[in-house]
């Protein structure tokens, strides 16, 4: 794809009281179309990490 190109993912990881947060950034992205796409894909993911994290409790 054309607007398809390598970006920079950075994690970080913060201890809470209740547990850790997690925070993400990542670009830059040539089209607001290609940040969507990243965007949803990354979402579903943490969606899915969360589901499991909460199945052990």
């Amino acid at each position: 794809m054309p607007d398809d190109r390598k970006t920079v993912v950075e994690l970080s990881l913060q201890g809470t009281g209740k547990g850790t947060r997690l925070a993400l950034s990542q670009g830059p992205f040539l089209t607001e179309e290609r940040l969507a796409l990243h965007r949803g894909g990354w979402t579903e993911s943490f969606e899915k990490l969360q589901a499991v994290l909460d199945s052990r409790t």
